[in-house]
């Protein structure tokens, strides 16, 4: 299977990087990095990408379309696995975000005292006759879709059986949510934090509650390109690696909200308590735990790999025999890419006022 992978013909070699990202809180990296001029501190020039899916971006990234693009971290493996979609060989060099995503339930389930996993399973139970509760993921392979079939099983509940999941983007969440077609989703901010914001959802779980620490979204790159533009690439992710730096910083979390806010059309409230740790609320602040860089949680080590291959496992999107195949795992996630770009860094780019005043187009 691995080796069956997709090509096209020699890759371009392009002055100008073309990077995809997703309307969600974890473009947070790629948005500091070109707002502080980082990529022109390394000496590369990227135009940002507004897309409005992973599947999108995986799609323009197999036709070459994209060099790069802030996707789900799973993808690197689905690609080169060939999950789901033509197989081509792909890589990550950094982790952008971790434990971003939430479930959110419905208001309606809510109001019929839906609390946990158990509380859920009490009220399908009741209503089983004459209801099928219908949940939303905007990607098969996201991590808010591991988190959500977890959460689910981990009550009892067998999806099909008890639950659907369907594939829904998340920017058509709220409206699912308020007719009536779904019953809860799970995914990123905003739109998490937009559902609290309109009264028409709940969280109940995050994704600190069941798997801490786990990426979420990375920057991936076909391989080609890693090859045949290496110094391109590894500035690119020392570029990335400040940016993350950046996010994580509490100092700098005012002028993220603030940024963030204008970009991704969300309102600053909603996506404050994200960077203060304080997120989504069940009936009062409840610790959310977005990651952009903190004890390690950007380099793209095997462990991770791991974890997500497992995790393809279980939801049946590849065989068993792969999820502790070495050669999969060192294709896909390049610790050795990270650690040489870290060696470019000299004068980490750190503080707010030089997000202010770098002198850079706005996106």
């Amino acid at each position: 299977m691995l080796s069956r992978l997709y090509t096209s013909s020699p890759i371009e070699t392009r002055k100008q990087i073309r990077i995809g990202f997703l309307p969600q809180l974890d473009a947070a990296p790629l948005v500091a990095a070109h707002k502080l001029g980082l990529f022109r501190k390394f000496g590369i020039e990227v135009e940002l990408r507004l897309e409005i899916g992973s599947a999108t971006i995986r799609d323009k990234i197999i036709h070459g379309e994209l060099e790069a693009g802030q996707a789900d971290a799973a993808m690197p493996l689905t690609l080169n696995a060939g999950a789901g979609n033509i197989a081509c060989e792909c890589l990550t060099g950094i982790v952008l975000s971790s434990q971003s995503s939430a479930v959110i339930v419905s208001k309606r389930l809510w109001d019929r005292g839906v609390r946990d996993g158990k509380s859920f399973r009490d009220e399908i139970m009741r209503s089983r006759t004459t209801k099928v509760h219908t949940f939303g993921v905007a990607f098969q392979f996201a991590s808010a879709n591991f988190l959500l079939r977890h959460w689910l099983q981990s009550a009892g509940l067998e999806i099909d059986r008890h639950v659907r999941i369907a594939t829904v983007p998340l920017s058509q969440t709220l409206q699912h949510l308020k007719s009536g077609h779904l019953e809860g989703f799970a995914g990123g901010e905003p739109w998490t934090s937009n559902a609290l914001e309109d009264e028409v959802g709940c969280c109940i779980a995050t994704m600190a509650d069941v798997f801490p620490q786990v990426p979420e979204t990375a920057l991936v790159v076909r391989s080609e390109f890693a090859d045949a533009q290496r110094e391109q690439h590894l500035k690119l992710i020392a570029a990335l690696i400040e940016a993350c730096s950046f996010c994580e910083s509490p100092q700098n979390h005012s002028v993220m909200v603030d940024t963030l806010s204008k970009h991704l059309g969300a309102p600053r409230d909603a996506l404050k308590g994200n960077f203060s740790a304080v997120g989504p609320t069940r009936t009062g602040p409840q610790a959310v735990g977005l990651i952009f860089d903190r004890g390690g949680s950007c380099e793209p080590s095997g462990d991770k790999a791991a974890w997500i291959l497992r995790q393809l496992a279980a939801v049946g999107a590849l065989n068993e025999s792969l999820v502790t195949h070495g050669e999969l795992i060192r294709r896909a996630f390049r610790p050795d890419l990270f650690q040489q770009a870290k060696q470019l860094i000299s004068h980490p780019t750190t503080h707010e006022n030089e997000f202010n005043t770098a002198c850079c187009s706005t996106l």
